[in-house]
């Protein structure tokens, strides 16, 4: 569930004191909090911000003296510095042309991209001998892209009621069944022998209905359709599942799930459209599909979603948490991200990923 890109030109809105370092203070620059040298910002200053997960070019580092302190000399980082978790890179103005307005896109301008993860070593990719053919189907959509909550922290109020559940380290999946609308389905259809389709498939993929394949046994073995197996036959038409695959074999942090994949679902749709928060719930608990852990169900508060966020996992007490997810009760679009969810990414995760990384090839998709 990837989450956008924003380099933009922001406002920083506190300078915070660092207590286990003279030299050093904390800018907060919307949700992010960045460790910077004492005395070179103050509250107000307009700053370029560039999140975790930006690649900044050679030319832009080698300018700002910067290429140590990132990944490969490129790659934007979460460090910890004296017991405080710095999370981006904060950019002088000064290094764009002009003097731009608050809230301005400037990635194009600075040469800025996304880091696109390379294939994890553990990452399963469908599973060997499954030759499951890919189409396309408008009915089956994809799922929303989440973005950050610490892009967006300011979307809710103290008001609101949010629900903030646990964000699964695993691989994104989908399924649902649909009325055959292919000739010989409009047919049987017409004579009062409806077919059906199933649609299974990861975030980007959607693979062909495998009862039609003549290694339909083989193709059984893909994880996507595996799970699919496991729930789609009792579904409803019409209604769409979304979910996280996660444990052996799938991604680095397995929950220590033994040797098999589990399924938990986060979202459904019903015609295109998501379900509010509790007719999801009660959708998953009439149709036996297991689900997500809800970690907090209240008021919004920021700094219960933080504690929550880097806590461990529900799912293995003894795993780190890959962080959280926000939603309201009942479905919200806003101007600025389309529907209200956002991700809260564990800074203890983001801290893990970057020692791992310096071992192993992880994906560590934010």
């Amino acid at each position: 569930m990837p989450s956008s890109l924003i380099v933009e030109v922001c406002e920083i809105e506190k300078i915070i004191p660092h207590d286990n370092a003279d030299k050093l203070e904390i800018a907060q620059i919307k949700g992010w909090f960045c460790i910077t040298q004492k005395g070179i910002y103050k509250a107000g200053d307009k700053v370029v911000y560039a999140p975790p997960e930006s690649v900044i070019p050679e030319e832009l580092a080698d300018k700002m003296n910067v290429k140590n302190y990132l990944r490969g000399g490129s790659r934007v980082k979460t460090i910890k510095l004296r017991g405080v978790y710095s999370e981006g890179l904060i950019i002088p103005v000064s290094f764009l042309k002009e003097d731009k307005p608050i809230g301005t896109d400037v990635s194009e301008e600075l040469g800025i991209a996304k880091y696109v993860p390379a294939v994890s070593k553990g990452s399963n990719n469908g599973g060997k001998g499954a030759p499951v053919k890919r189409i396309s189907d408008e009915r089956f959509k994809k799922y929303t892209d989440i973005e950050n909550f610490k892009n967006y922290s300011k979307t809710f109020n103290e008001d609101d009621i949010v629900i903030v559940s646990e964000k699964i380290h695993g691989t994104n999946s989908r399924f649902s069944k649909f009325e055959d609308t292919s000739l010989w389905g409009r047919i049987c259809n017409f004579f009062g022998c409806p077919k059906t389709v199933i649609r299974a498939g990861s975030h980007n993929v959607m693979l062909n209905d495998p009862r039609k394949n003549k290694y339909y046994e083989k193709s059984k073995k893909n994880i996507y359709w595996e799970t699919a197996l496991k729930y789609v036959e009792r579904l409803p038409i019409g209604y769409q599942v979304f979910g996280e695959i996660y444990g052996e074999s799938v991604q680095w942090l397995t929950y220590d799930a033994p040797d098999c994949q589990k399924f938990l679902a986060f979202d459904v749709m019903k015609d295109g459209q998501y379900l509010d928060y509790d007719d999801f719930k009660e959708f998953c608990e009439e149709y036996c599909i297991p689900t997500v852990p809800e970690l907090y169900r209240g008021k919004f508060n920021s700094e219960v979603i933080h504690k929550l966020a880097n806590e461990n996992s529900f799912l293995n007490p003894e795993c780190i948490r890959e962080g959280v997810v926000i939603r309201p009760e009942f479905e919200t679009k806003n101007h600025k991200m389309g529907r209200v969810i956002l991700k809260y990414i564990s800074e203890r995760y983001r801290e893990y990923v970057d020692s791992k990384n310096k071992e192993d090839n992880v994906e560590d998709e934010y």
